[in-house]
């Protein structure tokens, strides 16, 4: 083929240093492809499909599609060579070219054009390879082409340049393609698109990338894939748009020597989701060397993504590894920060007059950006400067600026935040409200120029023993009216019996006006105030009722209410306030609480949830005890008792010794429950009232009893039995959980109609807790075990009046609980709980009844219990704790109720001569808790 049109491709002639090597290359090399008139005798493939699995050598053109659509497959490791390569010849037709599998190789010693004057696609795939001198993707604006690469192996090698006209290429799954100069969007009015997606997929270019060469072009590296190149070259030409995104982790786009976001025309790099761009060569410090240039020449413009665009939701944030990045004399050029990360690093130096914008997230500016002349607009998130940031900042509502570093002239708007300090102070500051806690760098922000607080805005203090956050102001300070200042956290400092004077703001050309207000400083203990004079705004803080005379006032207890928050409250008082003590942080995040925060504050410092579960023990046995007295009650024929799950045992009939005389032969009685096992579930439901300051406590328990029984003698019933069950009690800021093994032993006989019933059982408790400190921000963990015995005794009456019965009762039960001492885990607040028991006596009288009747033809049985319990001993759960330094203190939960309604009332429907349906509701209601149970059993004989 013979090239009649020697178009030579325009670099650009502005961006001298970086494009003049590359622009001599592209003009001795890259050629548009025209095709003049010639004889159709090269080698066409036309209609249908062909197939190629063998070498072929083409002396002329290759054409596929020239009038009808086609699909050729290269294959099977043929070789085929040929002049040039044109897919989709003919237009409006559409031609497919797949070369595929290991060794398969199609060779063009002139250009390779994928929609010629048709629609065409090139599918390399398995390990193939395709090489050309120049690529095509639709030559013209009226075609279409794609190129997909794709499979480890599969290659595209372009000996010269590489062109993505009005079509896409698609570089996925390990394939890989080569180029020396690649323009994406030509000719004029195409839009050209490449994919570089998954791990092992990568594109080399040996010159330059242009996107949005003469008209629009977009790039997208997603999920491990790589792009190599010189330099970059985003939105080339004046009429043209390039759009680059580079997300997911371990993609990368490497420019090895420079990269312009608008060249041009308009340029977009967006780099997200731990994707990396570099810019330069790698120095011995890991840093890279190269400058990245935005909206480079007149009329051009360009914005950098970090994270997501300004119009779209934050994303997590990507690298751009550069040295600098200078603004041009475009019309417009910006930094976008929109990104969720909460320690972003963003180190390139920054220079030139462009617009830096923070959305979401916080960024910290390390880099040197003293010649940067633009506007810095932090609308949301936080922004640290930490090195030099020049021109001008407006925070505005939303936005926080910090840091250590110094900035020009700033106006902190309506709704913005003023802090300074490092990392944790921001992140505070912006997401909690007074008295959390946080791990704060005191720091001092300079701001080289004038300051303004505005109307709405809030400067937001760290203190820290004798020193404070400070904002230096090289100009002058102006605090209008409605400007607020905010204490956001007492570090880990001295003691505040003594009163602490801050300098929070010094201006060198003088301060006009006052905060208006001290934001969340009605703390129940501390004084706050502040005062000013000609150039600076102070801060004062002592603990209340301490003056200056250094005395201690006991400022927790000056609050506390109940017995249980003043038991705390003497604990705290008598706290470590060494400094470095490991208990000053836990004392000074307290000083800041209000009254009403400080009272919840104690409920939840208590731990009385751990005085709770003594109490959910105790229900968790009388369970034990109740589904036990059920299955004795059943084998000593108890009023009203529940219908028994038992399978009995009874001996095999023994054969007569002589058939003839079988009838004379003596009968062995037996009774087919005389051994038996059994199995019962249980579960219940309840609350128990808080006291003394407590919050309510849900409970709820269920497990099954599995168990089996013998008759001894003639008269007793002896059986063992083991069981397994959970016990949940949950507070508004606490949550525990206990997992019980049983195993006990029961006994029952009958005298006549007089009934005695027995059983001991012995618990053993794993206890997991969490607890919530709202006020500080930590979740505390415990881990402990403990044990339970319960015995008991009852002796009943049976009355039988007709078809029905009575069973007048009294019992005796006696519990013990024990748990083991421990250490939580999680903050500065974990207690460490002493062990502790807990010995409390049932007694119990009541009545039974039962009567049988016909419920919608099925005979039936009604019971019912009701019955007064009485409890003494040790009624009060207690828990003993303390903190990591200071006095031990004793709080305790809901008492156990003394007096406490038992009932119970249920169903048997036989349902069949050898089934039974029943249903059981069995409850306790005290004034302080409530406790509620129900089942549902089915029992088959057979």
């Amino acid at each position: 083929m013979h090239e009649n049109s020697m178009t030579p491709v325009n670099t650009g002639r502005r961006f001298n240093k970086v494009a003049k090597t590359s622009r001599n290359a592209l003009l001795a090399s890259t050629v548009l492809l025209a095709v003049p008139n010639f004889a159709w005798a090269d080698e066409a493939f036309n209609s249908g499909n062909h197939a190629i699995t063998a070498d072929k050598a083409v002396t002329g053109r290759l054409f596929v599609s020239n009038n009808a659509d086609t699909h050729l497959t290269i294959s099977n490791g043929a070789t085929v060579t040929s002049g040039d390569g044109l897919i989709a010849f003919g237009a409006g037709y559409t031609g497919i070219v797949t070369v595929t599998g290991d060794g398969t190789r199609w060779e063009t010693t002139e250009p390779l054009t994928v929609g010629v004057n048709g629609n065409g696609e090139l599918n390399i795939e398995n390990g193939a390879v395709v090489q050309n001198r120049l690529g095509y993707i639709a030559q013209k604006a009226t075609t279409t082409g794609k190129v997909n690469v794709s499979g480890t192996g599969s290659t595209w090698i372009n000996t010269g340049a590489l062109f993505v006209g009005n079509g896409t290429l698609n570089i996925k799954d390990g394939g890989l393609v080569e180029s020396t100069t690649s323009m994406i969007g030509y000719p004029a009015d195409t839009v050209g698109v490449v994919n570089v997606t998954g791990n092992g997929s990568r594109w080399i270019d040996h010159h330059n990338i242009y996107v949005g060469y003469t008209t629009d072009g977009t790039l997208n590296v997603s999920d491990g894939g790589v792009v190599e190149n010189i330099t970059g070259f985003i939105g080339n030409s004046a009429n043209s748009t390039g759009d680059v995104t580079v997300t997911g982790s371990e993609s990368l786009w490497i420019n090895s020597s420079g990269l312009i976001i608008g060249y041009q025309g308009n340029g977009t790099l967006t780099i997200s989701d731990e994707a990396v761009v570099t810019v330069g060569t790698q120095q011995q410090d890991g840093s890279y060397n190269g400058t990245t240039f935005i909206a480079s020449a007149p009329g051009s413009k360009g914005t950098l993504n970090i994270g997501a665009a300004e119009t779209e939701f934050a994303a997590a944030a990507g690298t751009l590894k550069s040295d600098s990045i200078t603004f041009g004399s475009g019309t417009s050029g910006s930094i976008v920060f929109n990104h969720t990360d909460a320690n972003y690093t963003f180190s390139a130096g920054i220079k030139g007059n462009g617009d830096i914008k923070h959305l979401s997230g916080v960024t910290t500016l390390t880099g040197n950006s003293a010649n940067f002349s633009g506007v810095t607009n932090v609308n949301g998130g936080s922004l640290l400067v930490s090195n030099v940031l020049g021109g001008t900042v407006k925070v505005n509502n939303g936005g926080t600026i910090g840091g250590t570093g110094t900035i020009g002239t700033t106006t902190i708007g309506d709704g913005g935040i003023l802090s300074p300090g490092g990392l944790e102070t921001i992140i505070w500051a912006r997401a909690s409200t007074f008295g959390a806690p946080s791990f704060n760098q005191i720091g001092t922000l300079t701001v080289d120029g004038n300051l303004t607080l505005r109307d709405g805005s809030t400067y937001a203090v760290d203190l820290s023993g004798t020193t404070s956050d400070l904002v230096h102001v090289d100009g002058q300070a102006s605090i209008e009216d409605g400007a607020d200042v905010k204490v956001t956290s007492l570090d880990d400092a001295t003691s505040y019996q003594q009163t602490q004077k801050y300098t929070i703001l010094n201006a060198d050309g003088g301060l006009t006006g006052k905060f208006s207000e001290l934001i969340n400083t009605s703390s129940a203990f501390l004084d706050i105030t502040t005062s000013y004079d000609d150039y600076n705004a102070y801060l004062n803080v002592s603990v209340k009722g301490s003056g200056n005379t250094g005395t201690n006032p006991n400022p927790f207890s000056r609050v506390a209410r109940t017995g249980n928050q003043k038991s705390l409250a003497g604990a705290l008082d008598s706290l470590d306030q060494t400094p470095g003590s490991a208990s000053l942080k836990l004392y000074n995040d307290l000083l800041q609480l209000s009254e009403d925060d400080a009272l919840q504050a104690y409920q939840q410092l208590s731990g009385d949830v751990y005085a709770t579960a003594q109490g959910a023990f105790t229900q968790t046995n009388r369970a034990v005890n109740t589904a036990l007295n059920s299955r004795v009650r059943a084998v000593t024929d108890g009023v009203a008792a529940p219908s028994s799950m038992a399978l009995g045992y009874a001996e095999e009939k023994k054969a007569a010794k002589d058939e003839r005389f079988a009838a004379f032969e003596p009968k062995e009685a037996f009774d087919t429950d005389r051994f038996a096992t059994w199995v019962n579930g249980f579960g219940s439901w309840g609350k128990v009232s808080g006291v003394d300051g407590g919050s309510d406590t849900d409970t709820a328990n269920g497990g099954v009893i599995f168990g089996g029984d013998m008759m001894v003698g003639s008269d007793w019933r002896v059986g063992v039995l083991g069981g397994y069950s959970r016990s949940f009690f949950d507070t508004d800021s606490s949550n525990g959980a206990s997992t019980n093994y049983h195993l006990g032993g029961y006994a029952g006989t009958k005298w006549g109609p007089v009934a005695f019933r027995t059983g001991l059982n012995y618990t053993w408790h794993n206890v997991d807790t969490s607890r919530t400190i709202t006020a500080l921000g930590e979740t505390l963990s415990g881990d402990y075990d403990g044990s339970s015995f319960n015995a008991y005794g009852e002796l009943a009456y049976r009355l039988d009046v007709g078809k029905s019965a009575l069973e007048p009762f009294a019992a005796l039960a006696h519990s013990r609980t024990r748990t083991d001492g421990f250490t939580e885990t999680g903050g500065t607040a974990a207690l460490t709980v002493d062990d502790s028991s807990m010995n409390t006596t049932f007694t119990t009288i009541g009545l039974r009844a039962s009567t049988d009747l016909d419920i919608a033809g099925v005979a039936s049985v009604a019971r019912g219990t009701i019955g007064w319990m009485h409890a003494f001993g040790d009624v009060d759960p207690v828990s003993s704790a303390r903190f990591a330094t200071g006095d031990s203190f004793s709080v305790t939960s809901t008492p156990v109720d003394r007096n406490a309604a038992l009932l119970e009332a249920g169903v048997d429907l036989t349902i069949t001569p050898a089934s039974t349906l029943s249903f059981t509701y069995n409850g306790q209601i005290g004034s302080n808790a409530y406790d509620h149970g129900a089942n549902a059993k089915l029992r088959v004989k057979f």
